[in-house]
Order: C-alpha cells, then sequence, then structure tokens
C-alpha cells in the first residue's frame, strides 16, 4: 500500500490510515513531523519492510529496511518522520510490504523433538522427503503417505495462526497450489509448520487456537498440487514473499533419540 502526506509550516490535513492483510499501519502528528506506527492483531510477529521517499524529512529509526512488530500490540512505534527545515515544503510517500513472522531471524530450535504427525502404534511411509525430485526441490519438506481420511496429529504445540479447509479441487501441476487445504502453526521458537493437503471440511481447529502437540488438527485428504492422499508437512522461517524451510528431527520410539526422517522409508509411532 501507498500514501502520501505533504505539509508546509502549519498547514494541517486530516490522518490517513493504511492496511495490509495482516496489520494496519497509521501515523499522527508531532511538533516537529509524524510517528508513524502499527497495529498487530496476529498472534504471531509480523514484520514490515518501510520503504520511505522523504523530501526534507528524515525517519529517526532508518530507512528501507524491516521492522518487527510483536504479536497482538497496538500503536507500536515503528519510526519518526522528522522534518529537516521547515522553512522549506517537505512531504513523504511510504511503501510497505508485511508477512507473519520474524523476518529478520535466523536461528531456531535445531534439536527439538517433533512428533510424528499420526497416531500411535502406526506405521506410515515418507513417500517424498528432502530436495524430492516431484515437488521438494531445494525445500526440507515430508510427504507421508497418510490414506484419505487418516488423522493428522500435531507434530508440536504452538498457536493456529491460518486454516484453509474450504477447498476439494486436485490435480497433478504446480497450477494446483491455489487449491491446497492446509493448518498452520506457530511455534515458540519462531518457526512455522505447515499441514498440507487436508481432507475439505477436516480442520478440527481454528485461527487463534492453542494446540498441544499430539492434538488432533485435521485429516489427510487429496487436495491441490497432490497426486494422491498424502501429507505434506514442513516447517519453516519467513522471509519477505517467501518461506525459509528448515530440517526438523522427529521421536520414533521412547528409547531412540530423535534423527531425521528419509525418503521411501516406513516409521512406526512406537509411543
Amino acid at each position: 500500500m501507498r500514501f502520501t502526506f505533504s505539509f508546509f509550516f502549519t498547514i494541517l490535513i486530516s490522518t490517513v490510515a493504511f492496511s495490509q492483510d495482516l496489520l494496519k499501519v497509521d501515523f499522527y502528528k508531532i511538533t516537529d513531523g509524524y510517528v508513524i506506527y502499527a497495529d498487530n492483531n496476529e498472534l504471531s510477529p509480523v514484520s514490515v519492510q518501510i520503504d520511505l521517499d522523504l523530501n526534507n524529512m528524515r525517519s529517526t529509526m532508518g530507512n528501507h529496511k524491516i521492522f518487527v512488530i510483536p504479536p497482538q500490540v497496538s500503536n507500536y512505534e515503528i519510526t519518526r518522520a522528522i522534518t529537516i527545515d521547515k522553512s522549506q515544503y517537505s512531504n513523504f510517500h511510504v511503501n510497505t510490504l508485511s508477512g507473519l513472522g520474524d523476518h529478520t531471524q535466523t536461528d531456531y530450535d535445531y534439536e527439538y523433538s517433533y512428533d510424528l504427525p499420526y497416531d500411535s502404534q502406526v506405521t506410515h511411509k515418507v513417500i517424498q522427503g528432502y530436495d524430492g525430485r516431484f515437488s521438494h526441490r531445494h525445500q526440507h519438506a515430508l510427504d507421508f503417505n497418510i490414506p484419505a481420511g487418516g488423522r493428522i496429529l500435531a507434530a508440536r504445540g504452538g498457536v493456529v495462526v491460518d486454516v484453509e479447509d474450504r477447498n476439494s479441487r486436485s490435480c497433478e501441476s504446480r497450477s494446483c497450489n491455489k487449491f491446497n487445504n492446509y493448518v498452520r502453526v506457530y511455534h515458540s521458537d519462531g518457526t512455522f509448520a505447515e499441514y498440507t493437503h487436508i481432507k475439505r471440511g477436516s480442520s478440527q481447529v481454528r485461527k487463534g487456537d492453542r494446540v498441544t502437540q499430539g492434538q488432533h488438527i485435521a485429516s489427510s485428504g487429496k487436495v491441490g498440487w497432490a497426486t494422491g492422499a498424502h501429507l505434506h508437512f514442513e516447517v519453516f522461517l519467513m522471509k519477505l514473499n517467501k518461506k525459509v524451510t528448515v530440517p526438523t528431527k522427529f521421536k520414533i520410539s521412547k528409547n531412540m533419540p530423535p534423527q531425521q526422517l528419509v525418503a521411501k522409508k516406513s516409521y512406526r509411532k512406537d509411543y
């Protein structure tokens, strides 16, 4: 979104707000300029890239950079646009780009022990693993061969930040990505998990719910870009305009240390 504000000496105009899907950014007048602030109603941080075109003004917190807005805050100050020479005409334009998560984050809990995302004493095969040739090129993503209607459990606890389970269409090409159904969960270490291709109408959770590890969250389906019913699972950090998937370790049994899963291998959940 874009807004413009121009002023000269004591000329006043009304405040203009602009909104993104994830947060609202607004500004208010102070003696020597304006405060630019954000409201974030999401349950995770939201990152916003602020690009200011400044004429006879300066930004107190820098320009052309990413600011991280904490979850569920109002009137969070991002920066101030301060007039340099009050005897001269001044104005500013703001362009923004935002997304869920802390887009400056590079570290996370590498050693976290994820649960296998299905019921105890059940065995499922990893039909596509990391950097898979079909649809996992350069991704740390896993496809579990869970049949249609099979229960999907939360591999890790967190907050549900998005759910889509209204779609039923599928095909074997990337064009059907837009029809994917999924549950997306935000974790305490700043990562997200996405459970994709869930059956239409099967989500057991809603945005804003807090889920625990092992909780039933959805059922497996063949929806979106899929050749058959399965669960696509990935954990990622968010960057502007993209996800960066990260490797994960899973608990297989009580007597074994967590391990990375391998394509074409079946895993029984012995706990």
